[in-house]
């Protein structure tokens, strides 16, 4: 028998709906990415389907696609 994970099991085990799982993970996210700026790391941003390198300052400098 194949085992196939359903992730509404985990979900469920913490406690917290899909909803509350995902708002921890963006919060977790943002700061992720304010912890690598506040050390001069710059960051991956995807803004319209197009990857960028976000730096502290705020600049986003393009990231050539393969296509590109």
């Amino acid at each position: 028998m194949k085992k196939v994970f359903d992730a509404n099991v985990g979900i469920k085990i913490m406690g917290m709906s899909p909803e509350e799982l995902e708002s921890l993970a963006q919060e977790g996210v943002k700061l992720a990415i304010a912890r690598m700026h506040s050390q001069g790391v710059p960051s991956i941003a995807v803004v319209d389907g197009k990857m960028y390198e976000q730096h502290p300052d705020g600049k986003m400098v393009p990231i050539p696609s393969k296509k590109d």
